[in-house]
């Protein structure tokens, strides 16, 4: 499962690497047995208002999938995607950038 995880965190990576903004969203995906994502919703943890209807046409538009690595008819998974982040003006506690 964790491989599994980790290559669909990677596509989200590909597939989002066009947006310019910089943000943190987690990614909640229905994936039928088929591949086929059933539901997807964004939830934007840091960046602009706008991130979120940025991220979500792309999410929902990822087209069939590799069949999750269970015996079930759906998996539900929440996937972190970070766009540029964190951005390259991100200072620490001494005003430095890390």
């Amino acid at each position: 499962m964790d491989a599994y995880l980790a290559a669909l965190q990677a596509r989200l990576i590909q597939e989002t690497a066009s947006i310019s903004q910089t943000g943190l969203a987690e990614v909640r995906l229905t994936i039928r047995r088929d591949g086929v994502v059933e539901f997807a919703e964004v939830v934007p943890l840091d960046g602009p208002p706008t991130l979120r209807a940025q991220l979500l046409p792309i999410v929902t538009g990822l087209g069939p999938l590799p069949p999750p690595p269970i015996e079930a008819d759906k998996l539900i998974v929440s996937v972190m995607v970070s766009l540029q982040y964190p951005a390259g003006d991100l200072l620490d506690s001494f005003e430095l950038t890390p």
